[in-house]
């Protein structure tokens, strides 16, 4: 049987809301485990991870001298600390990993995508009308720690065109399978092309840019009713 896992980064308690609604939505359509890297999380808030079924694993945090540099002034204190999700890419214990932000929705089942994927990395493109760069918030990937190591010894060299891991990544895979926008489908579509959402057979959401749980952002009010219709729900009491 092939070992199959969905992993996360939590960094920081302003994320555990985030993973949480995640999870939720997550773990009504799969059988696989949901393993969260996480960094300075406090006691409490890793009980309410553990408690849900939300397998943890304490990294430390990996940085960049490119990390939080750039135009992106909004995000980039998060963006100093994103480069820690790489550690994904070394967990050979693992056949396949499927990698989730936080800041997702799950609506549908995405576990083919373990078998359906041919190649050793696919991800989505930004958006339809950005196509020749990915995002990073999903990614399905064949972990080697030869891969992992040598993702290292790049970091610091390779260039980010917004300061955080994305814009590595897009540097480093140059050749990467492309997944249907379905599999990531950012909010900026629903209000800048309306039309394109509306055709989208959506299998995830993403919450790019003001999150939810933060307070939100004027214009994505439908969405993010969704987002917390998913955060509110029950699952055997918790």
């Amino acid at each position: 049987m092939k070992n199959y896992a969905y992993f996360t980064l939590i960094a920081r308690d302003k994320y555990v809301d985030g993973a949480i609604c995640m999870y939720k939505s997550l773990r009504e359509k799969t059988t696989y485990p949901l393993f969260a890297m996480t960094l300075e999380i406090s006691n409490s808030n890793r009980k309410r991870l553990a408690d849900l079924g939300i397998q943890l694993r304490d990294v430390e945090k990996i940085e960049s001298v490119n990390a939080g540099v750039g135009e992106n002034t909004p995000r980039l204190e998060d963006f100093l600390y994103t480069y820690t999700k790489l550690y994904v890419f070394g967990y050979e214990e693992f056949d396949r990993i499927i990698f989730l932000d936080s800041d997702l929705i799950v609506v549908k089942c995405i576990d083919h995508l373990f078998d359906d994927v041919s190649s050793d990395f696919a991800a989505c493109a930004c958006t339809p009308y950005w196509e020749d760069i990915f995002n990073s918030g999903v990614m399905v990937l064949r972990p080697k720690r030869s891969l992992f190591n040598d993702i290292i010894a790049k970091k610091d060299k390779l260039s980010t065109y917004d300061g955080s891991d994305q814009g590595f990544l897009n540097s480093y895979f140059k050749e990467w399978q492309k997944l249907d926008i379905k599999y990531n489908a950012g909010k900026r579509i629903y209000s800048e092309t309306p039309d394109h959402w509306a055709r989208i057979d959506h299998h995830v959401i993403h919450f790019v840019g003001e999150k939810p749980w933060l307070g939100g952002e004027d214009g994505y009010q439908e969405l993010e009713r969704l987002w917390f219709d998913y955060f509110y729900k029950s699952f055997g009491g918790k």
